[in-house]
């Protein structure tokens, strides 16, 4: 079963650096092409639980929205403000506005929340294109071939000794007859 679980842990490794690609090449990034932080956040965890195999991947929970886009509607914009700060366009708004930071954060945050609400946002779909890119069959026929191995070897195992029972107890038997 090691190998069963070598495969999924390839597979999540994997699945992780393809999803940061996939936020990277859709343009969610840090400025200067970084990794965003939502790409950051992208891991996976392997658990053991009564002798099976658990496969979690984890991510800030806002990823349903960059993944699904959101349709109109109010957005509070204190949740937008540390956005705004940690992006870094806060600072630049400031300057071309000439106005404190602060006051040019929440200003900018505000506009961006009243945008949302008319208009939502557009989906980019970094995660459903991902997954849905044919790897969860791949994973599914590469289990179900090591399984058939597992299956297999133990079947061989299994006649080789029944076979060696069977020939002891003829020779016992056969022994008897004399």
């Amino acid at each position: 079963m090691e190998s069963i679980n070598k495969i999924i842990e390839d597979f999540a490794k994997k699945l992780v650096i393809d999803l940061r690609a996939s936020l990277k090449n859709k343009g969610v990034s840090y400025g200067g092409g970084q990794e965003s932080r939502l790409g950051a956040s992208i891991k996976y965890k392997l658990t053991y639980p009564k002798d099976d195999l658990k496969m979690d991947v984890s991510m800030n929970e806002y990823w349903k929205w960059v993944d699904g886009g959101r349709g109109p509607g109010p957005v509070p914009s204190d949740k937008i403000l540390p956005w705004v700060k940690k992006k870094g366009i806060a600072r630049k708004f400031a300057q071309e506005k000439k106005m404190p930071f602060d006051k040019a954060a929440k200003s900018l945050a505000f506009l961006i929340s009243r945008k949302i609400a008319k208009n939502g946002y557009k989906a980019n779909y970094f995660f459903t294109e991902v997954i849905n890119d044919g790897r969860q069959e791949i994973l599914a026929q590469k289990i179900r071939q090591e399984y058939g191995k597992v299956i297999k070897n133990n079947l061989d195992t299994w006649q080789y000794r029944d076979w060696e029972t069977d020939r002891k107890s003829t020779r016992l038997n056969s022994s008897h007859r004399l």
